[in-house]
């Protein structure tokens, strides 16, 4: 979904600058050259490709109730809304 798609572009993006973003003051590091700030914009975009597994997870759960328990997609619908945040 474009959601997944989402948070795995902006984890990947994150990951793909390596060691670029941590501060520059640290020698210790190969090809540091970033500040504290840009350390930190890394690291929550790092953190969002945590919701991936749960926005799988999420969907995992509406085709189990959808198609094995025969729920209509009425209540499930509803539920999967507090998933996604729309509430």
């Amino acid at each position: 979904t474009l959601g997944m798609s989402i948070l795995d572009m902006a984890c990947s993006g994150a990951h793909m600058m390596t060691t670029w973003p941590i501060p520059a003051d640290m020698p210790e590091v190969y090809a540091a050259n970033g500040n504290e700030a840009s350390c930190k914009a890394q690291a929550f975009f790092i953190q969002l490709g945590i919701g991936s597994p749960f926005y799988n997870l999420c969907l995992s759960i509406y085709y189990y109730l959808f198609i094995v328990k025969n729920i209509r997609p009425g209540p499930v619908l509803e539920r999967c809304m507090h998933w996604h945040a729309f509430r």
